[in-house]
């Protein structure tokens, strides 16, 4: 389970797996299609902690870590109920299950 998104980035630097800065504090720079994948998930039925790894076809470009209130009665798992969650957000709204 993934999502995809096209992915730009403004106002800070961003650097790839390999060490190369893809973005100046200046410039907007857009990558194309990216990946969002859930990478570690913690916590418990109070609050789940969670990061994502938004990957172009060069490697990953950027980990973020996210926090939602599970919803216990839905019969979706904690990792699903994670991207559910992230295409709440206006950043991930565009985003498509992949």
């Amino acid at each position: 389970m993934a999502l995809n998104l096209n992915c730009s980035f403004t106002g800070t630097p961003v650097i790839s797996g390999n060490g190369w800065s893809l973005a100046q504090p200046e410039k907007n720079v857009s990558l194309g299609l990216c990946y969002i994948k859930v990478q570690t998930i913690t916590g418990s039925k109070e609050k789940i902690n969670f990061i994502i790894s938004n990957t172009s076809p060069n490697g990953p470009i950027k980990y973020e870590n996210f926090s939602f209130v599970p919803n216990l009665t839905d019969t979706n798992n904690f990792i699903a109920q994670a991207y559910d969650y992230l295409k709440t957000l206006p950043e991930f709204a565009n985003s498509v299950d992949c």
